[in-house]
C-alpha cells in the first residue's frame, strides 16, 4: 500500500463515526399536551448571488496578490497591510 492510499483509508476510517452525527436532531422538541404551537424559525433573507462570486473574485485576487508580495516583493509591511485588509473586508464588512 502506497503512503497516500495509507493516509486516506486512515482517514476514512476515522471520519466515517461523524458522519451519523450530522443530520441528526441532537434535542428533539418537547411534545406538549396544552395545544402549545412552537412558533415559525426565521432566517435572514440570502444575499444575491453575484455578491459570491465578487466574495471568490476578491479572495482570489487576495491569494494573488499575497503571493507576489511574499515571492517577489518580499514585504512584510505589505503583507501586513493586506492581512489587516482581507480581515477587515471578509471578517467584519462581509460578516464572516
Amino acid at each position: 500500500m502506497t503512503r497516500w492510499a495509507r493516509i486516506t483509508a486512515s482517514l476514512v476510517v476515522l471520519l466515517m463515526p461523524s458522519l451519523n452525527a450530522m443530520g441528526e436532531l441532537r434535542f428533539p422538541p418537547p411534545e406538549f399536551e396544552s395545544g402549545y404551537q412552537f412558533p415559525q424559525t426565521t432566517s435572514p433573507a440570502a444575499r444575491a448571488v453575484i455578491y459570491e462570486y465578487i466574495d471568490a473574485v476578491v479572495l482570489l485576487a487576495a491569494l494573488l496578490l499575497g503571493t507576489y508580495l511574499i515571492l517577489r516583493k518580499r514585504s512584510r509591511r505589505a503583507v501586513y497591510v493586506l492581512m489587516i485588509s482581507a480581515l477587515v473586508y471578509f471578517g467584519f464588512w462581509r460578516d464572516g
